[in-house]
């Protein structure tokens, strides 16, 4: 799925503000728009600010798995976020929740991206929700776009080489509980690249069932909003973790300069099924 410096937060005409002036609400407010607003606004300003706490108090990241890895990662954002100017554009009602709409602008190009990212209430709190939503680069489209040939094959003794050194490790099972977790994704450690590809050798299968299943594979890097795409490969198949596992490599389309502090995220475009799986990158 690096342009380095401070970071700039641009709030939308329909706040009615200009930074560095951002609104305080009284905690006695019990209007959950203004509150909820408030929420996303506290958020934007804390990327500005650099400051981590109040990150991890106004946003609900389901990417993380642990407090300290989610602050790990935004105090690396701090000095290498590839984009800058976040601004407020759009704020609406969502049945019991709202959604904000976030533009910001990549460094390296001046491209604009938008997300559409929930807001939600936890306990008394509202939070900015960010659940892995995507962007990518013109450029990385372009070259994902003429290089169609992501086939993948059974594991050959050459796709690996013999002193290829494992950098990441994933696993999952996009069920809980016995019920299917829709269109959801899990990610690896974060890892350096040092080439322009890595390689990815792991099983996949629907546990109980013989049929194929079909998972996206990417490089990204984990964004204050979301996952920047910098590569990406589908597996189609049944591996079976006591079988045959598929092996085929990721290219970094982003730039000729291997990109660090990436993971490999696995998604699972189905609503229907629950895959399980297990992997590693190599080198």
């Amino acid at each position: 799925m690096k342009g380095k410096g401070l970071f700039s937060v641009a709030l939308s005409a329909a706040l009615i503000l200009t930074l560095p002036s951002i609104p305080v609400f009284a905690e006695s407010d019990t209007n959950d728009e203004v509150q909820a607003k408030q929420a996303v606004v506290n958020y934007l300003q804390a990327i500005e600010n650099q400051d981590t706490d109040e990150l991890t108090k106004w946003v609900e990241d389901t990417r993380f798995s642990s407090l300290t890895e989610q602050e790990e990662q935004y105090e690396n954002q701090f000095e290498n976020d590839n984009f800058t100017d976040y601004t407020l554009n759009d704020f609406d009602e969502n049945g019991d929740s709202y959604e904000a709409t976030i533009t910001m602008t990549r460094k390296a190009t001046g491209e604009v991206h938008s997300l559409n990212l929930p807001v939600e209430k936890f306990g008394d709190q509202w939070k900015l929700v960010v659940n892995g939503q995507e962007t990518m680069s013109e450029n990385v489209k372009a070259r994902l776009q003429s290089n169609q040939n992501n086939e993948v094959g059974e594991i050959s003794p050459n796709e690996i080489k013999p002193l290829a050194a494992a950098v990441a490790y994933w696993s999952f099972s996009f069920t809980r509980n016995g019920v299917v977790l829709p269109n959801t994704s899990a990610y690896s450690d974060k890892f350096d690249m040092t080439g322009n590809s890595v390689t990815i050798n792991g099983w996949q299968e629907l546990p109980g069932s013989t049929r194929s299943v079909t998972l996206l594979y990417s490089i990204v890097e984990k964004g204050f909003l979301g996952d920047d795409v910098y590569g990406e490969t589908t597996v189609a198949g049944r591996y079976p973790q006591n079988g045959t596992w598929y092996s085929t490599s990721i290219r970094n389309e982003n730039s000729n300069t291997p990109p660090s502090d990436v993971s490999i995220k696995i998604y699972n475009p189905s609503s229907t099924i629950g895959p399980s799986g297990a992997g590693n990158a190599y080198q």
